[in-house]
């Protein structure tokens, strides 16, 4: 199970997490998958500093290259970021809930993981991993 969490003050963000559920509404989960990986590979392009001339909705379009590269058409990503048609409603208020939810969960900060409810930060290494979780399947 994954949970995004744009970080409020970051438009750009907000704008890719809808796209992951546009993606996921459409293609399904493996879809939606590659199309994050594609955002983290991308990241850059949606930084502050290098979006701060752009509009919203310029941001929108160099997003939609990354939903089509994932597996759904433009006009598809194009609906689905649409707020006012029915899967882009359903695709917002998603992202939206989401945020939400993990903020009542105790998220505060990205990158944050939580196993079986276990909130854990720092486990940057293969070994920090194998320390948290050996002794859960012991």
């Amino acid at each position: 199970m994954y949970r995004i969490f744009p970080l409020p003050y970051h438009q750009q963000g907000f704008i890719v997490a809808k796209g992951a559920q546009v993606v996921n509404a459409y293609a399904g989960s493996e879809a939606a998958f590659k199309y994050i990986d594609t955002s983290y590979a991308k990241q850059p392009a949606i930084y502050n500093s290098a979006t701060a001339d752009m509009t919203y909705n310029e941001v929108v379009e160099l997003v939609s290259e990354w939903a089509v590269s994932s597996g759904i058409s433009k006009d598809q990503y194009y609906n689905g970021m649409n707020s006012s048609t029915t899967i882009g409603s359903q695709c917002e208020m998603n992202t939206r809930y989401m945020w939400k939810y993990v903020t009542l969960q105790g998220v505060y900060a990205t990158p944050f993981v939580s196993i079986d409810g276990l909130k854990t930060m720092g486990l940057d290494t293969f070994e920090d991993w194998a320390a948290a979780l050996d002794p859960l399947v012991a």
